[in-house]
């Protein structure tokens, strides 16, 4: 009898599983890392929570025995940090990565900034909401309704955030609230902009800027009123006319659809200083 006794040809080895990396730390620019597996048999690796960590993906995140997979991190353009947990499973056992990446080097700023309301995911005064008044307190900013003089819908969605600050962090936090429409424009509409009106079919046969109503209204508010686009032959582009450049732009625009000439209003806006961005 041999010491020990015999070991059968099919008894499983004894899994194992192992990493060359415990800990990523990187800058705020975008960068790749790799990380090496070692392992006798299948493993998965994925984002812990990753739901809330989109700024870090994974390629060749799956393997058989030993690989190299992908830590792909964005740029962070937030002066805050990010903080994320790689798990990498093999059976019953599991490695973890921690990975961190520092804040921007941004600096506070003044900003001012227009949001739009979403009306699926929102329910009255936006400046009445619990989230909203505890963002405006914590961040210790303005918010408050854009047009409330207005009486037609389109224009009560609009609400001004106004502040000094961290832009990029406080607009995330308002827009993480889930009631804006994630479209974020740097302060244009208080108002040496303009708008396009579209006029109503029954109204294409002539100049709308030849119409007395029209023309009486100009006067009254000493707006620009024009074709927006004179030289167009779509007869779509024809129904545009730009109104612009009067001391109370509000009260303008209010008055030229109430005429009942235009259909809608707001579909470009136009400016010499405005601009769009997405957060």
């Amino acid at each position: 009898m041999l010491a020990g006794g015999l070991v059968s040809c099919n008894e499983e080895k004894n899994p194992f599983l192992t990493i060359n990396e415990t800990s990523i730390t990187s800058t705020a620019e975008a960068g790749t890392y790799l990380i090496s597996v070692s392992s006798n048999s299948v493993w998965t690796a994925v984002v812990e929570e990753a739901e809330s960590h989109t700024w870090l993906t994974l390629t060749n995140a799956s393997g058989t025995n030993d690989g190299t997979m992908t830590v792909n991190i964005s740029k962070n353009v937030s002066p805050r940090s990010r903080h994320a947990t790689l798990q990498i499973t093999s059976g019953d056992l599991a490695r973890y990565v921690s990975i961190s990446q520092a804040a921007a080097a941004t600096l506070p700023e003044e900003f001012t900034v227009q949001f739009k309301l979403n009306p699926q995911t929102s329910n009255g005064l936006a400046t009445e909401n619990p989230e909203i008044k505890a963002l405006v307190s914590m961040h210790g900013v303005t918010f408050y309704q854009s047009y409330p003089e207005f009486t037609i819908p389109h224009f009560l969605l609009y609400y001004t955030l106004t502040g000094y600050g961290y832009k990029h962090v406080i607009v995330q936090d308002f827009l993480e609230t889930g009631l804006f429409d994630g479209n974020v424009r740097d302060h244009c509409i208080h108002f040496h902009c303009g708008v396009d009106l579209r006029l109503k079919q029954e109204y294409k046969s002539y100049l709308i800027t030849e119409n007395p109503q029209i023309r009486a209204l100009i006067a009254k508010h000493g707006v620009e009123f024009r074709q927006a686009f004179p030289g167009a032959t779509n007869p779509v582009l024809g129904l545009y006319y730009l109104l612009y450049r009067g001391s109370n732009m509000p009260n303008a625009i209010q008055d030229f659809l109430t005429t009942g000439k235009f259909e809608c209003s707001f579909l470009h806006e136009h400016t010499l200083t405005h601009t769009t961005n997405r957060y």
